[in-house]
């Protein structure tokens, strides 16, 4: 069976409910990354406050605080290299929205190397053996 987005996203447990991204949010990460938030990403982003994946293997989505600021939370130039991070897979490992491209990425935050990358979520984590 393939991972969907959907089935994916209902994995993970959100500190409040699910809500369609406010404007003032997409703006911020406009400023902040200089994409708008749209289609598959927005739908991610929309799982709010940090959300831990309920199943294995472990990932938490970072949350739109630390999206946004991610510089100061995990002190890595997310932007200078050109990702918006949005999971921690753990073991200094991310996944990441690349800005040149709308692709996502395995990024590791140590040698600040990608090692893995797809057109969509569900592909990515695939790709890194999840089923």
């Amino acid at each position: 069976m393939t991972l969907t987005l959907e089935a994916l996203l209902s994995g993970f447990r959100p500190e409040k409910e699910r809500l369609p991204l406010a404007q003032a949010y997409k703006e911020t990460i406009e400023r902040a990354y200089g994409i708008v938030p749209e289609g598959e990403l927005a739908r991610i982003m929309e799982l709010g406050g940090t959300a831990d994946y309920a199943d294995k293997p472990a990932m938490r989505y970072i949350g739109q605080a630390e999206i946004a600021n991610a510089e100061a939370y995990l002190h890595v130039p997310f932007k200078s290299v050109g990702l918006l991070p949005l999971f921690d897979l753990h073991e200094n490992d991310f996944v990441c929205y690349r800005l040149a491209d709308g692709r996502y990425a395995a990024f590791n935050i140590i040698d600040l190397s990608e090692f893995a990358s797809a057109a969509g979520l569900p592909e990515l984590l695939g790709k890194l053996g999840w089923k």
